[in-house]
């Protein structure tokens, strides 16, 4: 996209923008200038490569690929000019869009533990100009919010308002409250791991007193899916938690159609039974189950659904090419030809497909599933919120996906891999359209040490590898700085509590239940100061 900054020609990135400061030579007129294809901090969104002659218009040129990663200190970058006889210079100068203060550090990083190293930059809080620090927290409500702002109606219960244009979650005694959670906090698995748990707590109850209070010495303020609630909710000191339901997950199971994968369940094509007609009774009968007992408790913050559903941008063209007789699918399929019939003419054939139809229809299963869920929910729940199904893969950029759980939610989850820190186009995207707020509710990142010190291969997970844990906190606080800065986001839960013996290096403990100092000292201030980093971040 083209503009103009002061009458000199602009283009937008959709991270930085890159604005033509032109010089005249003493030679007359006319130049031409290549401006290389380069990458964004996203690492996905290339600029275009552009030609210029005359003060003319910028036009698309040849391609060619490009990654540039230098310090962003201070924003400048001359392009690869070839001079014609009556030539003008072309000065780039890179201005973030999306960074309200402060320089950026670089930091290798691989995706897998066999790569060899890249380069990118991100930002932490020594990088925030003018923000001071503070190793305490601001004052806190019993249930983690932010007890010196304005108070607003207290309903007993954790709800979601926007306030001045930025969405918060409310906590049950009024307060403004963001996210800050932790997921999957238990006891390790791995038979090594389970005798270190036994050498250093003896016991579950020791166990959920001793977690839950390092919990509350790193800021964390709720606990996520995955986590043994009962022992932890327990405690006298507890912390808010959510739910872990399965709708779909335990309707596959029944139907005997899902089998496990890594991080999630697989449904045949790829498709959940949505409209299978059983469907519905089983989510009415699984919510009068599960959420029992929990109707009045204030430090339940809501319940997630299911997790990671399956959506494929071509989901209509799978289910129509399955039986329509098949006991899990047939259902899906004769909705599949209603639906396409009644959108494109009764004669319409499977082949005529398009994209927007793919989507569309997409967008079309997930606005039942949360049609339905969010019924159960509400009947059996009222009281608390529907966080979703954690929407991950390509569904979190599908904007009819989104569109559909924004419609029925309260809070859209998402699990967020494979970008290097939150890309201004995604958190648009989600703004633009959800009409709910989003909580980052996965991600992680591995350290490479790890693997020496406890034999943690990094061989499993999509999260990023960086050399060491202090590597770890800075990527934390970069990633977290870029959310508290989006109004639209509500907070986030960090994969995970602890690393199992014979896995990979996600989470804040390691085998024998020690922090990894170095990533934890430098979790603990981002949340300490979420608060205040937001006031920050909206005066700058």
């Amino acid at each position: 996209m083209f503009g103009h900054f002061g009458g000199t020609p602009v283009i937008f990135c959709r991270e930085i923008t890159v604005v033509i400061a032109q010089h005249r030579l003493p030679r007359k007129t006319g130049a031409r200038v290549d401006l290389q294809q380069t990458k964004c901090d996203c690492r996905h969104r290339p600029h275009g490569y552009f030609n210029s002659s005359n003060n003319g218009p910028l036009v698309p040129s040849r391609q060619r690929e490009y990654s540039w990663h230098r310090p962003l200190n201070h924003f400048i970058f001359m392009s690869h000019t070839t001079f014609l006889p009556l030539g003008l210079v072309f000065l780039i100068v890179l201005i973030p869009t999306v960074h309200a203060a402060g320089d950026r550090i670089e930091m290798n990083w691989k995706r897998d533990s066999g790569d060899s190293w890249s380069t990118s930059e991100l930002r932490t809080l020594e990088e925030l100009t003018g923000f001071e620090v503070r190793q305490s927290p601001s004052p806190l409500s019993r249930f983690g919010g932010a007890a010196d702002r304005d108070r607003r109606e207290a309903t007993g219960f954790f709800r979601t308002e926007k306030i001045d244009g930025r969405w918060w979650t409310i906590d049950p005694e009024g307060y403004p409250y963001i996210h800050m959670g932790l997921t999957s906090v238990r006891p390790a698995r791995h038979q090594v791991s389970r005798a270190l748990f036994e050498e250093k707590f003896g016991d579950t109850e020791t166990w959920a007193v001793a977690t839950t209070e390092l919990m509350r010495e790193l800021g964390f303020n709720e606990i996520g899916r995955w986590s043994r609630i009962e022992a932890l909710n327990s405690v006298e000191n507890r912390l808010p938690y959510t739910t872990s339901l399965m709708f779909m997950g335990d309707f596959g199971r029944k139907l005997e159609a899902v089998r496990p994968s890594y991080g999630h369940l697989r449904y045949p094509e790829n498709a959940i039974p949505v409209f299978h007609e059983e469907f519905e009774k089983f989510a009415i009968d699984y919510a009068r189950e599960h959420l029992a007992g929990l109707e009045e408790d204030p430090w339940l913050v809501g319940h997630f659904t299911d997790n990671e559903l399956p959506v494929p941008r071509n989901l209509l063209e799978r289910t129509l090419a399955v039986d329509p007789g098949d006991p899990v699918l047939g259902d899906n399929v004769k909705e599949a030809w209603r639906w396409f019939r009644e959108r494109r003419g009764a004669n319409v054939s499977a082949d005529e497909v398009s994209e927007d139809d793919n989507l569309d229809w997409l967008g079309h299963v997930m606005d039942r599933y949360y049609e339905i869920t969010t019924a159960a929910i509400r009947r059996f729940g009222p009281n608390h919120m529907n966080l979703g199904s954690r929407l991950h893969g390509a569904g979190p950029h599908i904007p009819q996906v989104v569109e559909a759980a924004g419609r029925h939610l309260d809070i859209v989850s998402i699990n967020y891999y494979n970008i290097w820190q939150p890309a201004d186009r995604h958190l648009q995207r989600w703004a633009d359209h959800s009409d709910a707020p989003v909580i980052i509710t996965e991600f992680y990142v591995k350290g490479e040490d790890a693997a020496e010190d406890f034999g943690l291969r990094n061989e499993l997970g999509a999260g990023w590898i960086v050399p060491t844990q202090a590597d770890r906190g800075r990527w934390y606080q970069g990633f977290t700085l870029r959310l508290l800065e989006a109004p639209h986001v509500a907070g986030w839960q960090y994969f995970k509590y602890s690393d199992e013996a014979d896995d990979s290096n996600k989470g804040i403990l390691d085998p024998h239940y020690d922090r990894f100092e170095p990533f934890t000292e430098r979790m603990a201030p981002i949340h300490h100061n979420a608060y205040r980093l937001i006031d920050y971040f909206e005066e700058q």
